[in-house]
């Protein structure tokens, strides 16, 4: 499983990389390959405040249909409209098509998340 170097990643596939003091994040491009298509994401506003492990990002795919859950805790600061319109852009570039930039308080650390050979691994087991 090919991963980028430079993101951090989480058990429920979401890939994670550092924008300044911003968080951006997107879905692995395994877990967009699995969903086949993507119909619908449902954003949250610019401004609100997201928890971990709380619902992030809901979407609608052809094999499934769910909740993204965010890995950390913070304050939505921007959103790609871009994917919301057109959400097979995840499938066609997952690397590229983020879904939110996110804000976290002070004191977190990027590095507590799986690195791309620690997550590779780990998804390889899942399947």
């Amino acid at each position: 499983m090919n991963l980028e170097d430079d993101r951090r990643y989480t058990e429920s596939y979401l890939w994670l990389r550092e924008r300044g003091d911003k968080v951006e994040m997107g879905i692995v491009e395994s877990a967009a390959d699995t969903a086949d298509r993507f119909f619908l994401f449902e954003m949250p506003g610019e401004g609100e405040k997201v928890e971990k492990g709380e619902p992030l990002v809901e979407y609608e795919a052809m094999k499934r249909v769910g909740d993204l859950e965010s890995p950390i805790d913070g304050e939505v600061v921007e959103v790609n409209r871009e994917v919301e319109e057109d959400p097979g852009m995840i499938i066609e570039d997952p690397w590229n098509s983020w879904l939110v930039r996110v804000e976290p308080p002070g004191g977190f650390d990027f590095m507590d998340l799986m690195g791309a050979e620690e997550a590779g691994e780990y998804y390889e087991e899942q399947v």
